[in-house]
This record gives structure tokens, sequence and C-alpha cells, in this order.
């Protein structure tokens, strides 16, 4: 990451940080998570600034990601996996 691309997201992050944790709470219910995924998604950023800052709408892409984070990884129904045993 360059100077320029760190000062955007510097500004970025502080313009949205507070709109992010009024959309994360409600959902997370904990505060310290909210935090947590929205500091992660500046370090995401921070890793693919490129990415962010071709969005036509990085304000946006920068929640989706604290959104994404905050829900955590897709859950696996692993109720119909393996249906056929090995031993069959």
């Amino acid at each position: 990451m360059n100077e320029e691309q760190g000062k955007f997201l510097e500004e970025l992050y502080h313009a949205n940080f507070k709109r992010m944790l009024l959309e994360l709470y409600p959902i997370l219910k904990d505060m310290p998570s909210a935090q947590v995924a929205i500091q992660e998604a500046a370090r995401i950023a921070c890793q693919k600034p490129e990415e962010m800052m071709s969005s036509p709408n990085p304000a946006g892409w920068l929640r989706k990601t604290a959104g994404l984070v905050g829900a955590g990884p897709p859950e696996t129904d692993l109720s119909s996996a393996g249906s056929a045993s090995a031993g069959e």
C-alpha cells in the first residue's frame, strides 16, 4: 500500500466508522465484535487497496467487507454430507 492509498483508507475509515458500527452492532449484538469486524475489514483493505479503490463505492466496499467479516465463515450443512458411508 502506498502513501496515497493509506491516506485514502484512513479518511474512509474515519468517515465511515460510526456508520459501520451502527450497522453491525444490532446484527452482532456485541460492541467489541462489531469493532473487531470493522478493524479486520480495514486490514483486508490494506491488503487489497487497488480492489477497494477501484470499487465504484469504496465506502460500500468497506462496509460490505466488515459485514462479511462479522458474519463469519459460512456454515456448512453436514447433514447431507457423506450420505453413503465408506463401509457400504
